[in-house]
């Protein structure tokens, strides 16, 4: 608000008669304006810092490099942090999802876009599990690994992830030398940090509303593995505005 206020006054100054140098006084609107950009970057860190990020969240949400379900250019999206090792994250997957991606996803009317917030501290195999998923994703088995991994949270064993590898007809050999790819290494960590200063504690956490490309804007958060009736009042509500 106190950017606009300013902006606002500048354009008034620069619009309406005055005495002075104009060009010195736009040199200095453009300094004052520096100044509180500056102020809003520096008060934006210390809320996230002080795990309060929620309040001071962007007007888009980046999809970053999540992976994407559905038509690019649907109208409305769904951005999802999840944990592969989360239950509610699975009841999700496993209950409501089906039924979202058949009548919003499939018939072009939804973007669905997953990011990973794996919480360690609780399930120290969360970071593992979503590294796995990419490099599934490598081999065009996302979906089919990520059914895997949630219906078999607990101890994860690289052994059975191969045999259920070699089940989906996947190279094992590429995925194990994938597991060491740094740039997904960091990809994981990225997001992790990204929902971390967006204030999030918990998964799985959705945010709903229109695609703008690249990320979500105008949105709503759910929070929790809620009923599809949920979902659907808001993407109804979503798709029905011009």
């Amino acid at each position: 608000m106190k950017r606009i206020t300013l902006v606002a006054l500048a354009a008034l100054f620069l619009t309406a008669c005055q005495n002075g140098n104009n060009s010195d006084l736009a040199a200095k609107v453009a300094a004052l304006e520096e100044k509180v950009e500056k102020l809003s970057t520096l008060q934006t860190e210390i809320a996230q810092r002080a795990g309060m990020g929620a309040l001071v969240r962007p007007e888009q949400l980046a999809f970053a490099d999540g992976h994407q379900v559905g038509e690019k250019t649907a109208k409305v999206a769904i951005l999802e942090f999840t944990d592969l090792q989360c239950p509610f994250c699975a009841k999700f997957n496993q209950e409501i999802w089906p039924e979202l991606k058949k009548n919003y996803v499939d018939t072009g009317k939804v973007l669905f876009v997953g990011r990973e917030f794996p919480l360690f501290q609780s399930h120290p195999q969360a970071p593992f599990a979503a590294l796995t998923l990419r490099c599934a994703a490598t081999q065009n088995v996302y979906a089919q690994m990520k059914e895997y991994l949630f219906a078999n949270q607990g101890t994860l064993k690289q052994t059975e992830i191969d045999a259920e590898l070699t089940r989906l007809k996947a190279d094992v050999a590429k995925h194990t030398e994938c597991m060491k790819n740094k740039a997904l290494q960091e990809g994981v960590r990225e997001s992790t940090l990204y929902a971390g200063k967006l204030g999030l504690s918990s998964t799985p956490t959705f945010f709903i509303g229109f695609n703008a490309g690249n990320g979500v804007t105008d949105y709503q958060e759910l929070v929790g593995a809620k009923s599809y009736a949920e979902f659907a009042a808001v993407l109804d509500a979503l798709l029905a505005k011009q």
